[in-house]
């Protein structure tokens, strides 16, 4: 009988130069063509990656093989001045035809003093398909400046169940 287990776990942690203005939209990690979203490393400082691993090109991620797969995303926000920002994460499926679904979807209002950071995450079961066709990424929307504390609080988490 087989011993089971996880045989692909993979970690990326979101680095860049903020404050930023707002965000309409945009792709986090794609530093190269969106001013302000940062660049995925990958989390080398816990082993990564456990099997293949994933590709990130400019946040879009790609899986080196099919099955299920569980993806998390978590990100720590404060807010810039005295006006109250609404703030909302979107995990995205991108096919390469163009079009695409929501995986998961999480918001949050920056409010008063005791609002003045906010913890975010969420979390999506993704059934990949096909390789080369099914990635993911994390949308950004802001009505207003954020600062996104960098480093090991960004984490894009992918293990692979089935």
């Amino acid at each position: 009988s087989g011993g089971g287990g996880l045989s692909e776990i993979d970690a990326w942690c979101l680095s860049g130069s903020w404050p930023t203005g707002t965000w309409s939209n945009n792709r986090l990690g794609n530093a190269s063509n969106d001013t302000g979203t940062g660049t995925f490393t990958r989390n080398s400082e816990h082993n990564m990656p456990i099997g293949t691993g994933v590709t990130n090109t400019n946040g879009l991620f790609t899986f080196p093989s099919t099955g299920t797969w569980e993806v998390t995303f978590q990100c720590y926000l404060q807010k810039i001045g005295t006006n109250y920002p609404d703030v909302k994460l979107t995990m995205c499926n991108t096919n390469a035809t163009g079009g695409g679904e929501t995986l998961a979807e999480t918001s949050t209002t920056l409010t008063a003093n005791d609002h003045y950071h906010a913890a975010m995450s969420m979390s999506a079961m993704f059934k990949v398909t096909n390789t080369t066709n099914n990635n993911v990424w994390v949308r950004l929307n802001s009505d207003t400046t954020l600062y996104m504390l960098a480093g090991s609080k960004q984490n894009m988490l992918f293990k692979k169940l089935t």
